[in-house]
Parts: structure tokens; sequence; C-alpha cells
């Protein structure tokens, strides 16, 4: 990648409408911008969230994207994502909240 992206990681309903948690920072917490990255590396972070208390009971998607902070996220490629995607952030898992 030529630019620095940040990424986010939202938190939504099933249909990826509404967003109950999400993160945004520089990769690795900016020790390691995405200008660095090399072609088929992989990057490993971890996140804690706090989940507000009025968020109803139920199973959540755990949403992942890129960005620069001017606004523009990156698409995810239908023929490169190895999971479920919704056009700019692909689904990584699933959050039950109880």
């Amino acid at each position: 990648m030529d630019r620095d992206y940040m990424i986010f990681v939202h938190i939504t309903d099933h249909e990826g409408e509404k967003i109950v948690a999400q993160q945004d920072h520089d990769p690795v917490h900016g020790s390691y911008p995405t200008s660095q990255w090399e072609k088929g590396e992989t990057i490993e972070e971890s996140y804690d969230f706090w989940v507000p208390a009025d968020v109803p009971a139920g199973v959540y998607t755990i949403r992942i994207g890129l960005y620069i902070p001017e606004g523009e996220a990156l698409k995810v490629m239908p023929n490169r994502c190895p999971t479920d995607w919704d056009g700019r952030r692909v689904i990584i898992g699933h959050l039950e909240i109880e």
C-alpha cells in the first residue's frame, strides 16, 4: 500500500446497519503503518470492547475494514475475501451479548 490507512472494527446488528460499539486506530496501535506492509503478510492485533449496558441481548456481527482519515474506505474485493463482506467491511466473527 502506498498510503497509511486506519483500521476500524464495528460490532453491528445482523444486517450491519446499526453499530453498537466500534474502535478506530492506526494498525498495531501506531507502530506498523500500512505503507510498510508487505504483500501476503499477516498482521495480528487484538481488541478490547466496552459494549454499552443498554445494548439488547443477542448475537452481533464483528466487521473490520480500513480507511484513510479523509474518509475513503478500502473496498473489499469479493474474489479475494475468504469470508463474508458488505463492500467495505469483512465479517470476521460474531459476538453473543447476554
